[in-house]
């Protein structure tokens, strides 16, 4: 079976590397600056300090750098007296470089005996200072010899991290921990013995006791083998002499190929991911030019009843894009576009798939196939989700509309019209980030618009998405493509426009201009006369039923609008090169917006709700199918 894959290889991994390379984006997100509570160390080391010692502090109540700072100080009955500036590390962890201090003013090889230790953090917020007072007992020295105790034996894989037990190993900051390997490794077929003399691989140490060696292709490759020989090791420190371990044997270990165990969900759509369990993966590397694949081989059985073969040279490469050590990978359902314009993807079709998944590993010239686990798949139709972001000026617009004490009860019918909307049409809309898919669009619905051209909504995503291939768009924020192509930057739902409509608050240049707006919003709003609306009449009294009423309005207004972008970035009109459907037609949501008046809107006076037209909702069946 490896065999029928080398023609494809390196057009495969190729398309790895740019895929981790488009990955390397920053992460979002960062560590909270809110104070956490009380000031307390559970645990401190190491007590043995080189000159490049970083003392670690672990316990809770940190201040990142934004929220303040933490100091540490160190004194003894001996005459020390160090204070230190730490480095923040998490809400759980923070560093101290101790060893530099004790190297501008202790000979090295003293026994320092017990310490006192205070941890002091200071507030930017309040100014407050707490102190947390301990002892430790440390010595200073040049340099450490290390012992070697014994590795862990067994059965090893590709990734795995192997643990080394012993003494006295060298900390990250003060230099290289390194394993010399002596031995052979015979592997291949036909069997090579490959011998290794003094062969360095860098261990990565986890404490005094523990380190790992972290079996990556530049170590013993990754072809199946058995390993035989011996390690000892080397504590390298940075500016120090090196020091040995005594040297121990290693081994028969058989090194071996990948499997897989499992694969979850077994029902799963576009933009899920599927979780591929077992042991052996490796994530791409691009200097190593290593990575992992899973080979799909099989057949997929449409829901139209079309059999899809993925046998022979036809077998399916999944690249997954989530790996978790060497144990879980995700792949998620996405669809691509061929070089001949056609489009591909396990998610493209709905049915189900029976045959195997085969764990594939490449390192250079070298691959490996692991065994082949049986499985069968249910791709279900795709389903777009949709999450609807509400943002801070969305309820500073409910405030100048006096309703922003029932901003709840707005949101839930702005919800509930969406989906009426869209009922039919496989699509799902939320207003909490999607757990369980890793593909989602986004409408971010705020107040002014940043265009300042009184938009009630704008679809800002690049392109007509005919088809709807995109499952990812972002109606909102600034998209720098439209704008050089000399269209508006900003796009979501600007709430705070629909105050246009109103004959008192507007400039007067809408045509859509409608005094029934200031009859039904004016008892709340404050610009119209109105007072602002309290939660209470929720429950009834005088101005229940008007509430109720500006309620349901503006969710109509908002929901509507919603629905219209939403459109746009399916893909809507139908109408080839078009944006708009052609004309006033009476009734259809996705008309341009001068010819849909405030009634239809509101769907008031007997006017709407605006539906799909017949094209378009033809269009969305067919992009988005229930079945």
């Amino acid at each position: 079976m490896q065999e029928r894959f080398k023609d494809i290889r390196s057009l495969m991994f190729c398309g790895l590397i740019l895929g981790v390379l488009g990955a390397c984006a920053p992460e979002e997100g960062g560590v909270s600056s809110i104070e956490t509570g009380e000031l307390v160390i559970t645990a401190i080391g190491p007590t043995e300090i080189l000159p490049y010692t970083e003392l670690e502090i672990q316990g809770s109540g940190f201040l990142s750098p934004e929220a303040g700072a933490q100091t540490l100080w160190v004194t003894n009955p001996l005459g020390l007296n160090v204070l230190l500036e730490t480095q923040f590390v998490d809400a759980n962890t923070i560093r101290a470089p101790l060893g530099e201090a004790l190297s501008a003013s202790i000979q090295p090889g003293i026994d320092l005996g017990i310490c006192n230790l205070r941890l002091s953090r200071t507030s930017n917020v309040s100014g407050e200072i707490s102190t947390f007072d301990t002892s430790l007992g440390l010595t200073f020295q040049t340099q450490l010899s290390p012992t070697f105790i014994g590795i862990q034996g067994g059965t090893w894989y590709p990734g795995d991290r192997v643990s080394i037990s012993g003494s006295n190993f060298l900390r990250a900051e003060e230099g290289d921990l390194v394993g010399l390997f002596t031995g052979t490794i015979s592997a291949g077929a036909p069997q090579v013995d490959q011998p290794y003399e003094n062969f360095p691989v860098f261990l990565v140490p986890n404490s005094r006791g523990q380190a790992f060696l972290e079996l990556q292709p530049d170590v013993f490759g990754i072809l199946p083998a058995e390993i035989i020989g011996q390690l000892r090791i080397e504590n390298r420190p940075l500016g120090g002499t090196t020091a040995s371990s005594t040297t121990l044997p290693i081994g028969p270990i058989n090194f071996e190929r990948p499997y897989l165990q499992s694969a979850s969900p077994l029902v799963i759509r576009r933009g899920q991911t599927l979780w591929l369990r077992g042991r052996g993966f490796l994530p791409t590397n691009p200097l190593l030019q290593a990575s992992s694949l899973v080979l799909l081989e099989g057949v997929l059985e449409t829901t139209r009843g079309e059999l899809v073969s993925y046998e022979d040279d036809h077998v399916l490469p999944l690249f997954p894009d989530i790996f978790y050590e060497n144990t879980e990978m995700g792949y998620t359902l996405r669809i691509t576009q061929t070089v001949d314009g056609t489009f591909e993807g396990l998610g493209l079709s709905a049915g189900t798939f029976r045959g195997t998944a085969t764990p594939w590993l490449l390192s250079g010239v070298d691959t490996v196939l692991g065994s082949a686990l049986p499985i069968e798949l249910v791709i279900a139709p795709q389903l777009q989700v949709v999450y609807l972001k509400y943002l801070p000026g969305f309820y500073d617009a409910l405030e100048q509309m006096g309703l922003l004490n029932v901003s709840d009860a707005i949101q839930a019918h702005i919800l509930q019209l969406v989906h009426r909307d869209y009922l039919g049409i496989n699509i799902a809309f939320t207003e909490s980030i999607p757990e369980d898919f890793a593909e989602f669009s986004t409408v971010e619905i705020g107040g002014e618009d940043p265009n300042g051209a009184s938009l009630f909504g704008l679809d800002n995503t690049d392109g007509k998405d005919v088809g709807n291939l995109r499952f990812n768009d972002i109606i909102g924020g600034v998209n720098a493509e439209t704008a050089e192509e000399g269209y508006y930057a900003y796009g979501g739902i600007f709430v705070a426009s629909f105050l246009e409509m109103s004959p008192t608050l507007g400039k007067g240049t809408l045509p859509i201009t409608d005094a029934r707006f200031d009859v039904i919003f004016g008892p709340f709003t404050p610009g119209l006369g109105g007072t602002p609306a309290t939660p209470q009449e929720l429950n009834g009294g005088p101005r229940s039923a008007a509430l109720y009423e500006a309620i349901r309005v503006l969710g109509n207004l908002v929901g509507n609008t919603v629905t219209h972008e939403v459109g746009h970035s399916l893909g809507l009109t139908s109408i080839d090169g078009q944006f708009h459907n052609v004309g006033d037609n009476e009734g259809w949501i996705m008309d341009a917006g001068i010819h849909r008046p405030f009634a239809e809107r509101a769907e008031i006076d007997g006017a709407g709700p605006a539906v799909f037209s017949p094209f378009n909702r033809a269009y969305l069946e067919a992009v988005l199918p229930v079945k």
